[in-house]
């Protein structure tokens, strides 16, 4: 059985968190190694004991579940000229929002139509075909 040591550069942390650990890749998410021994002076960590190798990287752990953002409330459609906005109250917790359209307002999924939106509306141009609209929050 292996151990895995990290360095560090100065500037990688302002503080270093008391719960800083190594964490593997699985090929689909980061598994905590955590932390067996650490030298501030310098600059390492060392995970726990592995038994296959893979990537790593470190950092801190966060406590409980990242809570996803409330839905946009208050969504509204409106059409001037050759313009169609949607527009809706900010979400607790979102940082952007994206919207979605179909031509089937009962389609299993809707296409991407813009993602990253930091507004809280959102204009296209008319494209004379019939659209159904749905916006989500992200954070």
């Amino acid at each position: 059985d292996s151990k895995v040591r990290l360095y560090w550069g100065e500037h990688s942390f302002g503080t270093i968190p008391d719960s800083l650990v190594v964490a593997r890749w699985d090929s689909t998410l980061w598994i905590n190694a955590g932390q067996y021994e650490i030298d501030l002076t310098n600059q390492w960590i060392t995970s726990e004991t592995i038994e296959e190798f893979s990537p790593f990287t470190f950092g801190a752990v966060q406590t409980g579940t990242p809570q996803p953002p409330a839905a946009p409330a208050n969504v509204q459609i409106s059409i001037a000229g050759t313009e169609v906005t949607i527009s809706w109250d900010e979400a607790s917790g979102a940082t952007s929002y994206s919207v979605y359209s179909s031509e089937d307002p009962y389609a299993e999924t809707f296409d991407l139509v813009q993602s990253g939106i930091s507004e809280f509306s959102w204009t296209e141009t008319i494209s004379g075909t019939l659209k159904f609209y749905q916006v989500t929050a992200s954070n």
